[in-house]
């Protein structure tokens, strides 16, 4: 159902952003952050917990209920000569996620080396995203030459599974469209031929529901939160 148009962008949008790595956050009550490869907890200006130790961690964002950080940890497979990805190093990166209340650490999703399958490639996840109910995590991917790949996987490690082609990730946390997605893709125009990248709105499992066009103005998202 195509109820997006080029001037009528859908209901209040945020991005959940992952605290720069190696840089401590000035103000903030609760907030993760990366620094020497491993991740800390900020519960308050002068109250830091450090909640890995490995040395390979970076990129946490904290869920929106503030009970789950996810990250990611370079593994220990080495990615195969022909697999296209984007890493520091030389072995495929993974998905970690740490339960506050527990304080325990678990792998959530491990590296896919069918590097002839743009769909099912896992080598370097990031843009890591909670959705508003905290129950998935979305991520993108290297992928094609010209388009990552947006994945999600369930916060307990199952149905992990190929949403659709994209550049970047925003979710939608409140409003009619809760839970829906935003993906920058890159298209071809019909022929004659050329290309375009635009913001998309689509569903959590993936359906195209409408073209947002080339950029998304906070005139726009103003209007619509008012």
């Amino acid at each position: 159902m195509q109820l997006i148009r080029f001037y009528f962008i859908l209901p209040w949008i945020m991005v959940y952003p992952a605290i720069a790595s190696e840089s401590l956050p000035c103000e903030a009550d609760i907030s993760v952050f990366s620094k020497a490869g491993n991740i800390y907890y900020l519960q308050a200006p002068h109250h830091t917990i450090q909640i890995t130790h490995s040395g390979k961690d970076s990129d946490p964002t904290l869920s929106l209920d503030k009970k789950w950080i996810a990250f990611v940890r370079i593994g220990n497979q080495i990615i195969p000569k022909g697999c296209n990805g984007d890493t520091e190093t030389n072995y495929g990166n993974q998905i970690w996620v740490y339960d506050i209340a527990t304080e325990e650490e678990r792998l959530l999703v491990t590296n896919n080396f069918q590097c002839n399958d743009p769909k099912k490639q896992i080598i370097d996840p990031s843009g890591l995203t909670f959705s508003p109910d905290n129950k998935i995590l979305y991520f993108i991917t290297s992928a094609w030459t010209t388009s990552g790949a947006l994945h999600g996987v369930n916060i307990d490690g199952t149905h992990q599974h190929y949403i659709a082609p994209a550049n970047s990730l925003e979710v939608i946390t409140k409003g009619t469209y809760k839970g829906y997605l935003i993906v920058n893709e890159h298209r071809y125009f019909i022929p004659p031929g050329g290309t375009y990248d635009w913001y998309w709105l689509v569903t959590p499992d993936g359906k195209d529901d409408g073209p947002l066009g080339e950029d998304i103005t906070n005139e726009q998202r103003n209007f619509l939160e008012s």
